[in-house]
């Protein structure tokens, strides 16, 4: 991260240089350990001040992440409209709705930990003090565990709430899901306020 002196003391000691990076689903048909992971990763950075988040947001604008949904919005103007707001959560959706994905159930049920540590850095950069996340049911016994390993750990500056997806295919959408979590009600809404803010 050229240009971001100071910074490089809150990245996970597993940054190694390009192409010597560790698979980001490690073989095995098991989830990793608290352990495996640490040693596979490192610990997410975590107590960052106003300008490390700012630095970390510019930086995810400048990796051109964009949202997994259908209209790819970029990641960093999400974050940095959570970051503005007042009293930010963050919410990570891995509901699964569309027919014959299994995208997101892969990836929390062989790599928990990697999906707690982007739900706390989410948190961390938009200084929520809470993170949601909302799981496929296949996925949901291995994401408790994960959380409660975090726990016992100490490593849980964040609270980390899980819910279980509704199964509908519409129970993804991002209003849909925030719907679900605050009234039982797995539909999109039209109504302000956007899910970002």
């Amino acid at each position: 991260m050229k240009g971001n002196a100071g910074l490089s003391e809150h990245l996970p000691q597993a940054v190694r240089p390009p192409g010597t990076l560790p698979r980001l689903l490690p073989a095995g048909a098991s989830p990793a350990s608290l352990a495996g992971h640490l040693a596979r990763y490192g610990p997410p950075p975590v107590g960052l001040g106003q300008r490390q988040r700012e630095s970390l947001i510019a930086e995810v604008a400048r990796a051109g992440l964009t949202g997994r949904g259908g209209a790819g919005y970029p990641t960093a103007r999400k974050l940095g409209a959570v970051a503005a707001g007042r009293a930010p959560v963050v919410l990570a959706n891995g509901t699964e709705g569309e027919p014959a994905s299994a995208k997101d159930k892969v990836l929390m049920t062989r790599s928990p930990q990697l999906v707690l540590d982007g739900a706390v850095l989410a948190a961390e950069m938009v200084g929520a003090r809470q993170a949601v996340i909302v799981v496929h049911p296949a996925a949901r016994r291995i994401i408790d565990d994960a959380v409660a390993e975090q726990a016992r750990a100490r490593f849980d500056q964040v609270r980390i709430r899980v819910c279980t997806a509704s199964e509908r295919f519409v129970a993804g959408q991002a209003s849909a899901v925030v719907h679900w979590i605050e009234q039982g009600v797995p539909a999109p809404t039209a109504s302000p306020p956007r899910v970002s803010e």
